[in-house]
């Protein structure tokens, strides 16, 4: 076996190999961007299943061209055969797509990486947007109502008109503008004057009194906040002491996610007056100040979304979307996938921690905070799902005794 493996080593070693790796990396990352900026168009993208395939050859061809110990691959093949156990029972196969993709990201410059997804993102989304604006193609406003906007005396929503600028839904919009502006804060975070944080936080701000969401505008505000704190001249000390109260954060939303799951029932007997005890009370104020998003997994007879319908293994039929993101990975994967992954992330806080990589540390925690609340990071869209970038540049360290960086 070592002899065997020492052999692949020495052809994996060659320049021209490890040149035949990173073009099909990087082409793999440009398609999943450019899939991202399409999805986030009117456009109706007929061959995206198509070019999920071949992201994923590629990826695949990045993994042979690549050099792993016996434990690597060892790993790689045991999230593989999740990957697939997970497509067999569900028919989704993005599971197995993510895996791979985070096993290819070895040896590649991570930062150079988010860099060229934010690029491609950025100019997508702003040609969305003057696509819209100048009248060509997508709407500039749409006229939408909530759930957390319902009113009982008349039994009827609240609509608004919001800015979508193109995008379809002014959520969507705004999330695009948080996202994009976290991972700008991490990229350059040693470049960031502190007029920019300010700059940001006001368009932010602005931008609310267009789209009218309540989680990105605040979500995004806090974010601003706390990539400034941690990018600040601030002690060790206090950084260290910030991203521990991260990560405990990080691991309230998971537990946050169980609990909105298993008080849907208590929402919907809220709502309709049938439950109006103390419990009751909370939960049906905490749904309303969350914009109605707890009530949305109790709103069919099968309850999808809810603790009920929640399986070891996902289940096909599991298809609902909403935009509690953290529930959705035990309603789509199964609780034996969304456990996995919550571990991995979870170790992958403390490694950087311990590592002393506090904006890592503090974006990762952003991100996971926001996918409590949207589900813009639990997707088939592995391009817009920055924590994986991270975690293929990490994993692999993450396995070695020494624990180095190198």
């Amino acid at each position: 076996m070592n002899k065997l493996l020492s052999r692949l080593h020495q052809f994996q070693d060659k320049d021209i190999v490890k040149k035949a790796g990173f073009y099909a990396f990087f082409l793999a990352v440009i398609i999943e961007a450019l899939i991202v900026v399409v999805d986030k168009s009117r456009y109706t993208n007929p061959i995206e299943g198509r070019l999920f395939q071949i992201t994923f050859i590629l990826c695949v061809i990045k993994i042979l061209l690549t050099k792993f110990d016996i434990k690597e691959y060892v790993t790689i093949i045991l999230f593989a055969i999740l990957g697939i156990v997970v497509y067999k029972s569900s028919g989704r196969n993005e599971i197995l797509r993510i895996f791979m993709f985070v096993a290819a990201c070895k040896d590649m410059d991570i930062e150079k990486v988010l860099k060229f997804i934010f690029a491609i993102t950025a100019c997508g989304c702003a040609v969305i947007m003057i696509l819209s604006l100048t009248g060509i193609y997508g709407e500039v406003t749409v006229l939408k109502g909530y759930a957390g906007e319902f009113v009982y005396e008349t039994g009827d929503y609240v609509e608004k008109e919001r800015y979508c600028f193109g995008m379809g839904n002014a959520n969507s919009f705004h999330c695009m503008f948080f996202v994009l502006t976290l991972l700008y804060l991490y990229l350059w975070k040693d470049k960031v004057k502190a007029w920019v944080y300010g700059l940001l936080f006001a368009l932010n701000i602005g931008l609310f009194f267009l789209t009218y969401s309540k989680m990105s505008t605040g979500l995004c505000a806090l974010s601003i906040v706390v990539m400034f704190l941690i990018n600040s001249k601030l002690s060790e000390k206090i950084k260290k002491g910030l991203s521990a109260f991260a990560i405990a954060i990080s691991g309230l939303c998971a537990g946050a996610a169980v609990f909105f799951a298993a008080a849907t029932k208590t929402v919907y007997d809220y709502d309709f007056g049938i439950d109006r005890g103390t419990f009751a009370t909370f939960v049906g104020k905490l749904n309303f100040y969350l914009t109605g998003r707890i009530r949305t997994l109790a709103e069919n007879s099968v309850d999808d979304g809810a603790i009920q319908s929640w399986t070891l293994l996902p289940k096909a039929g599991n298809e609902k979307y909403f935009d509690l993101g953290i529930n959705r990975l035990f309603y789509w994967y199964g609780i034996i996938t969304a456990v996995v992954i919550i571990a991995v992330f979870a170790m992958l806080l403390i490694y950087l921690y311990k590592k002393g990589k506090y904006t890592e540390v503090m974006f990762l925690a952003m991100i996971i905070c926001y996918t409590l609340i949207e589900a813009h990071f639990v997707s088939v869209y592995i391009g817009r799902c920055y924590p994986l970038v991270i975690l293929g540049g990490y994993w692999a360290l993450m396995m070695r005794k020494d624990k180095a960086d190198t």
